[in-house]
């Protein structure tokens, strides 16, 4: 699956594996999650979005789980965001700092 993908491409995949191999319709997939046929079709369309509660429900009813892995953060090559005290408050913000060299 393209990591720029619209998370509901994805679903989209997931489905069509699925249905492949189970026959699955979206009638039944509602029946298992709990909501309108339409529904999983304005997802699938693009017309609604889900709520990760909702796209974990969605996710379960199709046999499949979340899972979060770290990433590396997107960087500029030349800035590393640190910590540092604020001159107007004690809580820390983050401003720019040269990358450790190694």
């Amino acid at each position: 699956m393209n990591s720029s993908s619209d998370y509901r491409d994805m679903l989209q995949e997931v489905f069509q594996k699925v249905r492949g191999q189970e026959g699955l319709s979206q009638y039944r997939l509602a029946k298992r999650i709990g909501i309108t046929e339409q529904t999983i079709s304005n997802v699938f369309s693009k017309r609604r979005n889900l709520s990760v509660p909702a796209l974990e429900r969605f996710l379960r009813g199709l046999g499949y789980g979340i899972t979060f892995e770290p990433i590396e953060p997107a960087s500029t090559g030349t800035e590393k965001n640190v910590a540092r005290p604020s001159k107007r408050t004690t809580k820390p913000t983050v401003v720019p700092s040269a990358p450790n060299s190694k």
